[in-house]
């Protein structure tokens, strides 16, 4: 028994990290990813101190893949400089280090036994994930997962991360690992728990509404397919997980108040019916992978009957193309968002994305060399929105790091991007044995994910990519390093020194932040305004601190001082139209109407479209 517990510790602690990373908000807040940064980077440094790490000879392609990624987290810290929200820039640098040290771990255990803990962890946890937000999603209030507040996600499932696309990018990783470990499995218990939990995966992405995660799920399983070992087997777990998500999405099309989210006794009966036909599903599923395991279905089509199926599919793609009218899907792609209903996943536009899309185009115009500074967007498209819907992100990662990081910043994206695709194209080229499919699996499937949406700023939806990158490129057939490799050492050991105290900085700024919060929250304004205090020292070109000690001594009754702080808060972020519209308000309090009006006049410079429904709010 202890035999076995060492053998997968591995694996357990990838899994137990992987549920604790979804559980809290999928590290989508600073304090969590800066948290977990921290961690990671203790890991690295304690591994290549103690010459425990590397595992195995790392190739060239990490090296190269690594590079690109501190490089960018270097741009990215650089970018405090010029950008206009200060704060901001740090945070988003911190991310970038928080996924290069998730990169780093993986490449520095990237041996074949440490591969199989990676994937089988990544596997577990996932599932484990897929099985929670489920049970959530179909009984309200089972796991206390929170309501969400934005815009069209009623009826969406989206716990435990707080948005549905995440939660479908994430099912859709699952779906991929889960369908291999039908066939990798070490016994057969485990590869029929895995075909039985797959159908949930389907219907997560389903009852998400998600158009990226249904399309990265379809990509995705396809690939593993076509790079699988033993393509029929393959086949025949990916079936069975198939025709139980599609029994399940059948049946919940017609349950007509299963997606409503108005949590009304219907609703509650339908999702009932929907939680005992699920389970029934899944044990059918796990029966059926048992009877069929090991089957090889012989799967011998002539060449002339290729060659028919390939031109009746060439004419059938044609033919919907042309009835599908591309020109119109188009415009209807492009077409400003409808504010009448909520978006779903039949719909043809684009949801703002193109408007958002253009946004960022024209950013990177505005400043093609090193951008507009990290995290950037936000503040650029309050000014230039062209249709009434908030964001933070360009719902593209290419285009949001042409935005904030410019020429510089898109050519390591597009360093990394090949060294990754070299090292698919050598595994796969070399043999489709040792877990290679699956990888690059996972790897194109957050890759849809992080092309048309934000995805990419949730680790825990995001992270398993990174670490199969990691994985892939360090254990690709290429030179590995051996002279440099001491120096790249060295190099990443420094890098971890400095990301780690980056991460601790916003760690204890946060922490000191939310004491504030609850301080106030309590009536306890001296105390919240030292813990402010202290945010301050941390962090003293944030615009947060100061922003938030305005606020305290404005309820204090201390205008003068909270003027004071909040022009400190200006200086550090100096397009967040929101600040202008506090200042408008304590210069109101004053008597100063006419510095008022020049506030209100510079937030409505600063975001025409939603300068004055903040003050209306207000």
């Amino acid at each position: 028994m202890d035999y076995i517990a060492r053998q997968h510790a591995g694996a357990g602690l990838v899994a137990a990290g992987m549920v604790t990373a979804a559980l809290a908000q999928g590290l989508f807040q600073p304090l969590g990813y800066a948290a977990a940064s921290v961690v990671i980077w203790a890991t690295v440094i304690a591994g290549l101190v103690g010459r425990v790490l590397p595992a195995a000879p790392i190739a060239r392609p990490a090296a190269v893949a690594g590079v690109c990624l501190a490089a960018t987290a270097m741009l990215a810290t650089a970018s405090v400089a010029w950008a206009d929200d200060q704060g901001r820039a740090f945070e988003e640098a911190v991310r970038v280090s928080f996924y290069l040290g998730l990169f780093a771990v993986a490449a520095c255990t990237a041996s074949a036994g440490a591969r199989r803990q990676w994937i089988a962890g990544l596997t577990v946890g996932l599932a484990v994930v897929t099985v929670l937000a489920l049970a959530a999603y179909l009984q309200p209030g089972f796991l206390g997962g929170p309501q969400n507040d934005i815009a069209n996600a009623a009826g969406r499932l989206s716990y435990p991360l707080g948005y549905w696309n995440g939660m479908a990018a994430l099912l859709a990783v699952a779906s991929i690992l889960l369908a291999r470990a039908g066939v990798a499995a070490p016994y057969r218990p485990l590869r029929s728990a895995a075909a039985a939990v797959m159908p949930l995966t389907l219907l997560g992405i389903w009852l998400a509404d998600s158009r990226g995660g249904a399309a990265a799920a379809v990509i995705g399983l396809g690939i593993l397919v076509a790079s699988a070992p033993d393509r029929p087997k393959q086949l025949v777990t990916l079936t069975v997980g198939v025709a139980g998500a599609a029994v399940l999405i059948g049946v919940g099309d017609q349950l007509d108040s299963l997606r409503n989210g108005l949590a009304d006794s219907a609703m509650r009966a339908d999702r009932d019916r929907m939680s005992a036909l699920a389970l029934g599903i899944c044990i059918l599923s796990g029966v059926g992978a048992w009877l069929l395991d090991g089957r090889r279905p012989a799967l011998r089509v002539g060449r002339t009957l290729r060659v028919g199926l390939a031109v009746t599919a060439a004419v059938a793609i044609v033919a919907g193309i042309v009835a599908a009218d591309p020109a119109q899907r188009f415009r209807d792609f492009k077409a400003p968002p409808s504010q009448s209903a909520a978006a779903t996943a039949s719909d043809v536009s684009s949801n703002g994305r193109w408007q958002w899309w253009t946004a960022a185009v024209d950013a990177f115009e505005s400043a093609p060399a090193a951008g507009i500074g990290a995290g950037g967007y936000e503040d650029y498209w309050a000014r230039h929105a062209t249709v009434p819907l908030f964001v933070r992100n360009a719902h593209s990662l290419p285009l949001q790091q042409a935005a904030e990081l410019g020429l510089i910043g898109i050519a390591l994206f597009l360093g990394f991007l090949a060294a990754v695709s070299l090292a698919a194209w050598k595994r796969l080229a070399a043999s489709r044995d040792g877990g290679g499919g699956v990888l690059v699996a996972v790897i194109a499937a957050a890759a849809i994910g992080a092309g048309i949406d934000w995805t990419w700023e949730i680790p825990a939806a995001f992270g398993p990519a990174v670490i199969c990158a990691g994985l892939l490129t360090a254990s690709v057939p290429a030179l590995p390093l051996k002279r440099d490799g001491y120096w790249l050492g060295a190099a990443t050991v420094a890098v971890a020194w400095v990301a780690m105290i980056a991460a601790g900085l916003v760690v204890l700024a946060e922490i000191e932040l939310r004491q504030s919060r609850s301080a106030a929250a309590d009536g306890n304004f001296s105390e919240g305004i030292h813990r402010a205090q202290q945010a301050r020292t941390v962090e003293p070109w944030s615009a947060e601190p100061y922003t938030q000690l305005a606020l305290l001594e404005e309820q204090r009754g201390n205008v003068d001082q909270a003027l004071a702080d909040l022009h400190k808060a200006e200086n550090r972020d100096s397009e967040d139209w929101r600040l202008s519209l506090i200042e408008a308000r304590l210069q109101q309090r004053q008597g100063d109407m006419p510095a008022a009006r020049k506030a209100l006049e510079r937030a409505q410079t600063l975001s025409p479209l939603f300068a004055g429904l903040g003050q209306n709010q207000g």
